[in-house]
């Protein structure tokens, strides 16, 4: 490990271009970068490399002090190392202690992120570095890192690089110009900084483009809503707060991001929440039910790009802003109502031990369910119960006995329900641990002569079969799975597969049930159903106050009915 004060000259340093000519900088002394094209000079002074010209400098001045003051009165500019090289971890009664665990949260999600990559050494570009301690954590951990920011501060800025024991390159400059030659980083990483940009969409395309083929823009603990108006709110309170502390406030930035506006940097998104613990719920809680809007939502975004097809462009199934686990349709006046639905639910589940990800016994309607870890839990989220429950008993039909089949049987709660209600089930999944847990839990129900288990991708283990009543519980959003449970949540194709092999699989008389939400593809999943020849209605409804849950009924249409 690099001894305390390293250079940062011999830290690892990206290729620099001029910011006159954007030619590459190649001629540098202990003192500055030199452009041989048009003689520019910029500085390397105390080990940060001096991209902002002294008229931009005066230009931000006015955000800077008043960043300054607020961040002196927040408690955030320490004097002692020993602070800095333990952050985010902060003593207890630190004025910011609920707020750096957050931050803390958030770097245990990043650096899971950053082992799916398979390397051991990233290049990573850290913007909005702030005092750099993300890009000490990093290094700390092998990887190369590049902190950027506006701040050269010794207690708040990039000057607080002498305090950490490794070696990093430090650059002042400009989110939205980047002094730095394209397709250079690993990941670009906007940490608690995103919110200041003027043009989020902007800004995340400069970002983009210091990223090498397959790499990932990673947004953390900015303030996310899910509408505009959330955003707004909270802006228009803190000018109330600053105005009854007699203070300011100099904006810079639009202050908040949304759901939406991250969803058009084109790119496949995951959403890995940052919870900080019931106080920091709470204080959430509390402003935005001052301000009458959805609390915000801290964390991390994680956005990857389809790669191109050979003749550059973009694959067909990508040409639509990938996104995370939310509602694409526009806001209905219920939308804050459901915010705060959504949160009251997340709270929830936090205080009562997060059944999430865990192994655990539900209980439905008399019916026990063992649920692995890796396997979605139908009674947390709802959607499994409400499909299982929607189920009636086949009608009676000849001494033919009625089959079932449960396509992403999960936990294999509707396998179980169908085969109580007189069903022989075949339950299907694609998650290994899936299967090991449907049949566990169909030896727990005593309904082994009735269920069988099969592994495989929707209709494949069933090639040839058909059935009277098909169930499906789909992933509800497109995207690329991060592992084996969200294979439950995303998916890039399975909507569309689905309505095209489901014809081959019903019995002329069957029946598709098919459970769908609000804060899903429920839209594209009807459409598809509809162009592959079904006639679809709503037989059960109901509104959980986050999101509505519908199970549609699906079966061929008759020739020459019109389609609904």
């Amino acid at each position: 490990m690099p001894e305390p004060g390293i250079p940062a000259e011999l830290a690892w340093t990206p290729e620099f271009v001029c910011p006159t000519c954007a030619t590459s900088l190649t001629a540098w002394s202990s003192r500055e970068l030199r452009c041989g094209t048009c003689q520019s000079a910029l500085p390397l002074r105390d080990g940060i490399y001096r991209f902002l010209r002294p008229e931009r400098l005066a230009e931000i001045e006015p955000f800077l002090a008043h960043y300054r003051r607020v961040r002196e009165e927040d408690g955030y500019r320490q004097r002692d190392p020993a602070y800095y090289r333990s952050l985010p971890r902060v003593d207890a009664r630190d004025p910011q202690a609920a707020r750096w665990r957050v931050r803390h949260e958030s770097l245990r999600h990043l650096v899971r992120v950053l082992r799916r990559f398979g390397r051991g050494s990233l290049r990573v570009l850290d913007l909005g570095a702030g005092n750099g301690w993300l890009s000490h954590r990093l290094t700390a951990l092998g990887h190369h890192c590049v902190a950027l920011d506006w701040l050269d501060d010794v207690e708040d800025g990039l000057g607080a690089r002498r305090h950490y024991p490794v070696g990093f390159t430090c650059v002042q400059a400009d989110f939205d110009d980047l002094p730095m030659a394209p397709g250079q980083f690993d990941l670009a990483i906007f940490n608690a900084s995103l919110h200041y940009s003027p043009d989020v969409a902007r800004t995340l395309r400069h970002a983009r483009a210091m990223l090498v083929a397959g790499g990932a823009l990673v947004v953390m603990d900015s303030p996310v809503f899910a509408t505009d108006q959330g955003g707004r709110r909270m802006l228009a309170a803190q000018h109330i707060d600053a105005g009854a502390m007699n203070g300011s406030i100099v904006r810079w930035g639009v202050g908040y991001l949304t759901e939406s506006g991250l969803g058009r940097a084109g790119a496949e998104v995951r959403w890995i929440p940052s919870r900080g613990g019931p106080r920091w719920a709470a204080e959430r809680w509390v402003a935005g039910l001052k301000a009458r809007r959805e609390p915000a939502r801290f964390g991390v975004w994680v956005g990857v790009w389809p790669p191109a097809s050979p003749d550059g462009a973009r694959p067909e199934s990508a040409s639509q802003p990938q996104g995370p686990a939310v509602n694409r349709s526009a806001p209905g006046p219920g939308s804050l109502r459901r915010g705060f639905w959504r949160w009251w639910l997340r709270l929830r589940h936090q205080t009562l031990g997060r059944r999430y990800r865990r192994l655990v016994l539900e209980r439905v309607d008399g019916v026990p369910l063992v649920v692995l870890p890796e396997v979605f839990n139908p009674v947390l989220f709802r959607t499994g119960v409400f499909l299982a429950r929607s189920l009636r008993p086949p009608a009676p039909a000849g001494t033919a006995e009625p089959r079932a089949l449960d396509v992403g049987t999960g936990s294999g709660i509707g396998a179980i329900f169908a085969a109580r209600l007189g069903y022989q089930v075949v339950g299907v999944d694609l998650n290994p641990e899936a299967v090991r847990c449907a049949r566990l839990n169909v030896l727990l129900n005593d309904v082994e002569g009735r269920v069988e288990i099969r592994s495989g991708d929707l209709f494949a283990p069933v090639a040839g079969n058909q059935f009277d009543l098909v169930l499906f519980n789909p992933p509800f959003f497109r995207g690329t799975p991060a592992d084996r449970l969200d294979l439950a949540w995303r998916a890039t194709d399975v909507i569309e597969r689905f309505a095209g092999g489901l014809g081959g699989a019903l019995s002329p008389s069957g029946e598709a049930l098919i459970v769908l939400s609000t804060d899903g593809e429920s839209r594209a999943m009807l459409a598809a159903l509809d162009a592959g020849g079904f006639a679809v209605r709503p037989v059960a409804t109901r509104d959980f106050g986050n999101e509505v849950l519908t199970v549609y009924s699906a079966r061929p249409r008759t020739p020459g009915a019109s389609s609904a």
